[in-house]
């Protein structure tokens, strides 16, 4: 007897192969867009250092940063200001390593305390380098690549 059509458990094989393959690059994707929030969050991070940086000019007043006890958002404030808005960084993401003491920039365009902020999410990490000319910049970190190599 000859079928014009599938059978159940053609279907069923197909459906079978059809996850499998789509649970590997489940984790590949989540992985991406992990890495894709670290980036976005340091580069944020990096561009609001700038701000404060040339406001503090401008202004000719010093400005700081603060993060969260919880490391998930972030504050901008002139030194004795009590009030603050809280900005947070994208899901999933936060803070795990800051300077003990906020950054502060002053009329000059420089910082201290200088410092490095570690940024992470699940599959990624990232950390922002603040150095007391005032320079910032951001870059992958892969801590367990680097602890081998002491």
């Amino acid at each position: 007897m000859r079928s014009n059509g599938f059978a159940l458990v053609d279907a069923i094989l197909a459906l079978a192969v059809i996850l499998m393959v789509g649970s590997i690059g489940w984790a590949g994707w989540r992985a991406l867009v992990d890495s894709w929030r670290v980036r976005a969050a340091a580069e944020g991070l990096v561009s609001e250092f700038c701000r404060i940086r040339a406001t503090a000019v401008q202004a000719n007043r010093p400005f700081s940063l603060l993060i969260s006890s919880d490391g998930c958002s972030y504050a901008v404030v002139r030194p004795g200001e009590s009030r603050r808005q809280w900005y947070r960084w994208p899901e999933g993401v936060r803070c795990c390593a800051r300077p003990l003491q906020p950054v502060t920039f002053y009329s000059r365009g420089t910082a201290a305390p200088g410092g490095t902020f570690v940024l992470e999410a699940p599959g990624a990490r990232a950390r922002v380098v603040v150095a007391v000319s005032g320079r910032v910049r951001w870059e992958w970190w892969n801590h367990e690549a680097e602890s081998g190599r002491r």
